[in-house]
């Protein structure tokens, strides 16, 4: 795992979900949480990346994504 690359990605999607923090219906919100909650998990070992939590959000990341414009 390349720590650079995982904290990178953390910070960048803490940033781009404070950022629309206020429009929780808002898909870039919810896929920047989801995004963040996946990788900070994965990163800290909470989480395994084939586990049923990582592969919730993933979907909802994919349910996300062609709302985003």
């Amino acid at each position: 795992m390349n720590a650079e690359y995982m904290l990178g990605n953390i910070f960048k999607s803490e940033v781009v979900e404070n950022h629309y923090k206020n429009s929780q219906q808002d898909p870039v919100d919810a896929f920047a949480f989801d995004f963040w909650q996946n990788t900070k998990y994965v990163y800290c070992s909470v989480d395994a990346p084939v586990g049923q939590p990582v592969q919730v959000n993933e979907e909802q990341m994919d349910k996300a994504l062609p709302k985003i414009q």
